[in-house]
């Protein structure tokens, strides 16, 4: 499927426009990076906030059938939206996207993926680094022009959102990501 058939399929499990064309938006944005599901994550949290969605920025590991790894994704009352999964590390596809709790391919609900187990895993090293330096650090030192914060303002532009790099440093410089795994440190 492409992206305007997953996106026809977003409108089967609401109606919010606002929140369709912000997880599209992202999606767009970051569909040539497989296993940027912190840089995609941390775009659509903001995006979320911004339009004034009480959004939750989750970390932890996700398990599906034997596979498991270290993820991140926005969950948005008690429900997960997670376009980075269809990405997957080294170009390998792990999963439509999830939107809602529900693949954009077929509409199920996901009920074969367990975000943030429980196993008290060892983290892989960007978790770890997201563990020990924080959301805001994260935000910054991304190797571009202003780290993420450059993809963040030119996504809000795209959606005709007007943000400024130093007021969205200022205003997100305390969040974190809510850690859904007890990991091993």
């Amino acid at each position: 499927m492409d992206i305007s058939q997953y996106r026809e399929h977003a409108f089967k499990v609401t109606d919010d426009n606002k929140l369709i064309d912000a997880y599209f938006t992202v999606f767009r944005q970051n569909k040539d990076n497989p296993g940027a599901c912190h840089l995609s994550s941390s775009i659509l949290y903001i995006i979320l906030k911004e339009l004034g969605y009480e959004a939750t920025l989750c970390l932890g590991e996700v398990e599906i059938g034997s596979l498991r790894f270290d993820h991140s994704w926005v969950e948005l009352d008690g429900k997960i939206y997670d376009s980075a999964i269809s990405l997957g590390l080294e170009n390998r596809k792990v999963s439509a996207p999830v939107f809602g709790d529900y693949f954009l391919d077929n509409l199920a609900k996901i009920e074969n993926i367990i975000y943030g187990t429980q196993n008290h895993t060892l983290p892989d090293e960007p978790t770890k680094l997201i563990l020990k330096k924080g959301f805001s650090h994260y935000m910054s030192a991304a190797p571009l022009r202003h780290g993420v914060w450059f993809l963040v303002k030119r996504a809000c532009s795209d959606l005709r959102l007007r943000v400024s790099i130093e007021d969205l440093k200022e205003k997100y410089k305390n969040d974190q990501w809510i850690v859904k795994t007890p990991y091993k440190i």
